[in-house]
């Protein structure tokens, strides 16, 4: 009897030991990933932010009509005067 309820508790002790690396096991792969998408998040937020400026500068009235003036796609002076 003594064997066998050794036994049972080694299993036991067992078992609960390699539940135990396997939860550290996937805490850890979990805080890794975490990580990653940390700075992923971070790396879209700075591209974010890089998109609207550059959508801010493309929408100035300036550079527009520099661009229109630039291809021809704005009358000249003389031909609004005929």
């Amino acid at each position: 009897m003594r064997i066998a309820r050794f036994v049972a508790v080694v299993a036991a002790l067992t078992a609960m030991g390699l539940a135990a690396i396997h939860l550290r096991a996937r805490t850890t792969r979990a805080g890794y990933e975490l990580a990653r998408e940390r700075a992923r998040q971070r790396q879209l937020q700075e591209e974010r932010a890089r998109l609207r400026f550059e959508v801010g500068r493309l929408k100035a009235p300036d550079r527009i009509i520099e661009q229109a003036h630039r291809l021809d796609l704005v009358p000249s002076a003389s031909r609004n005067a005929h």
